[in-house]
């Protein structure tokens, strides 16, 4: 019954450990990102609620960009935690051995393993291809954010807007306007707005116009009405790899007439989806040598120093050969290789270490 709840315990210490970090990373990235994204309003005329909308669909992608050092951290502070305030002696004096306390660990690892490959294989990629296709989907509305004075403004491909004066009231002077084949030069200008469309209302000006033939004609008006409703963001609508279904990848990587360069990008795609989540229990292994008690051999500052920085370089050593592992035979089998191995013999190596505590 004690072994149960001691269980029950040890889950919940490191799953609130592990969701707090998780939350308080992901919060403090998201801020950082939506602060930065604020030119989608102020420089692209992007709409409040599409910008809203895009930054919450971020949320997953910040989320699994985060989720494998939350763990790290959280583990690593719930074992010192655990040791500072006695709690694990309670537990080795009615008998529950450390390698039983490690098993448990390993086990909580699975959690956020789970957690981490949803967001890898589907959570993350969806919500970001959504998030794009909302942005490309979306209609300028803040037009003043278009029509900076002294200021070429290429909210779009294919498209500068140049305005001398703006009062800031939706009265301009001086405007050029300048599309693929054609050029509006006018002297004033007004913003006019109905319902969710916007336009340009320009006087006293020209159109300088490209035909087919490359001739230009020009045409000049005292008053001209210029459309910007149907102008829409220059956000490509075509998904990228990062975005799309693991199945689809699969598929694509089994064709025989993609590319080389495309087959490996596709191919580190699914290794990182596939294989990075998997690291989540291998670090939980190494934050088990925590455990470890007996200061007369090893202080325990030094040896959270040199489990942490192992932990880190482990992380930056997966990213490297993420990179690699597409590169030939050998490192593909390497990278196939190499979390089978060290997955063995660090658990292998850590009950080795805590049985020798006391020697």
């Amino acid at each position: 019954m004690f072994i149960n709840k001691s269980k029950k315990y040890l889950l919940s210490e490191f799953i609130k450990s592990y969701f707090f970090i998780l939350i308080s990373l992901t919060l403090l990235l998201w801020i950082s990102q939506a602060t930065r994204l604020l030119d989608l309003v102020t420089e692209s005329g992007n709409s409040t609620k599409v910008y809203i909308q895009y930054i919450f669909l971020l949320i997953p992608k910040i989320i699994s960009k985060v989720a494998i050092l939350s763990f790290i951290i959280s583990s690593f502070l719930s074992i010192i935690k655990l040791k500072s305030t006695n709690e694990l002696d309670i537990y080795w004096l009615t008998g529950i051995s450390k390698i039983e306390i490690c098993k448990t660990i390993i086990k909580i690892s699975f959690i956020p393993t789970l957690i981490t490959f949803f967001l890898y294989i589907y959570l993350a990629p969806a919500t970001s291809y959504k998030s794009r296709i909302i942005l490309s989907n979306s209609k300028f509305t803040t037009i003043n954010a278009l029509v900076k004075e002294k200021n070429f403004n290429s909210p779009i491909d294919n498209l500068t807007i140049y305005v001398d004066k703006n009062d800031g009231n939706g009265n301009l002077e001086k405007i050029f306007i300048y599309e693929k084949n054609r050029t509006i030069i006018a002297r004033f200008g007004k913003i006019l707005k109905e319902e969710n469309s916007n336009y340009l209302q320009l006087f006293n000006g020209q159109t300088h116009e490209k035909n087919q033939n490359g001739d230009i004609s020009i045409v000049n008006f005292d008053r001209t009405i210029f459309d910007l409703s149907n102008k829409f963001s220059s956000n490509v609508k075509k998904p990228k790899f990062s975005e799309l279904s693991i199945f689809w990848l699969i598929n694509e990587v089994k064709k025989t007439n993609i590319d080389i360069i495309t087959k490996k990008n596709v191919l580190e795609e699914i290794h990182t989806r596939m294989f990075k989540p998997f690291y989540i229990i291998i670090f939980a292994i190494i934050s088990c040598f925590l455990l470890y008690s007996n200061e007369e051999k090893i202080k325990k500052e030094k040896l959270r120093m040199l489990i942490f920085s192992i932990s880190i370089f482990l992380l930056i050593f997966l990213e490297i050969i993420l990179s690699i592992s597409v590169e030939n035979v050998y490192t593909k089998l390497f990278f196939y290789l190499f979390p089978i191995f060290l997955l063995f013999s660090t658990f292998l190596l850590l009950i080795n270490f805590l049985k020798k505590e006391s020697h």
